[in-house]
């Protein structure tokens, strides 16, 4: 996909993936957490995205799975089933 640059799509996608996170987490600093992981995968995997009409639909989607690791993690550590 050719040279992208990182702070723009930062800018462009942040909103959204900050409400993704949230709509899961319903903790504003959590989401906070969760939108930063996803965007540190992001930038490891972006060189493997093919479409770039497509990134919002795969930050989306990075995002939504980190928010349930994210959730899962916090879940075990509290010991609730």
């Amino acid at each position: 996909m050719g040279s992208i640059d990182f702070n723009q799509i930062f800018r462009e996608y942040s909103q959204r993936l900050h409400y993704i996170a949230y709509s899961y987490a319903k903790d504003r600093f959590l989401a906070e957490d969760i939108v930063q992981e996803a965007l540190l995968k992001a930038y490891k995997k972006l060189d493997t995205v093919e479409d770039s009409n497509k990134l919002g639909a795969w930050l989306s989607a990075i995002t939504a799975r980190t928010a349930i690791d994210f959730l899962r993690m916090e879940k075990e550590k509290t010991g609730c089933s």
